[in-house]
């Protein structure tokens, strides 16, 4: 039995480098990188690889739940003017067409 023991933990330390694993190092080296980046290092060493954008924010989350700390990337309107509405403009939209 004791055998069979190791074998397994030489097995789980001897794994392949998984797309997540690769995640971890990339996010260790710098948490700010942007999805594109990473996926863009992603597909270069994984080349067979489906992954896309989604892919890489699901392996974030995990990442964030494992503990580390990759901030959330929050995407903001690239112009800051609010669009404002008058009284004379949603009053012309409101008004009633007359039947005749």
């Amino acid at each position: 039995m004791a055998k069979k023991k190791k074998k397994a933990k030489a097995k789980r330390q001897a794994r392949k480098l998984t797309c997540i694993a690769f995640l971890r190092e990339v996010y260790e080296g710098d948490p700010n990188i942007s999805n594109d980046k990473v996926l863009a290092k992603l597909l270069a060493k994984f080349p067979q690889s489906n992954a896309g954008v989604k892919s890489i924010i699901t392996w974030k989350n995990m990442l964030r739940k494992e503990g580390f700390d990759i901030p959330m990337s929050r995407v903001g309107r690239k112009s800051a003017k609010k669009k404002t509405s008058t009284k004379k403009a949603t009053a012309k939209k409101t008004r009633k067409r007359k039947n005749k």
